[in-house]
């Protein structure tokens, strides 16, 4: 993954003519996975219903899928 950054990055420095856009796209694209990369480890570990419980009690850590 890292080599494909780089060169499409280079390609971006030679289509703007400035590093700071490649920057600017590169920080773009890494912040949007990250948070994808967050929401998904979020909805996987969130609050589960517990078996057998009322509807007030759930497992707040659960590492069952």
């Amino acid at each position: 993954m890292l080599h494909l950054t780089v060169l499409f990055g280079g390609w971006i420095v030679m289509l703007l003519g400035s590093p700071v856009g490649a920057l600017v796209v590169l920080v773009a694209l890494k912040t949007a996975a990250d948070w994808r990369g967050h929401t998904a480890e979020r909805r996987k570990f969130a609050a589960r219903p517990v078996p057998g419980g009322g509807p007030d009690q759930v497992d707040k850590v659960s590492f069952r899928e």
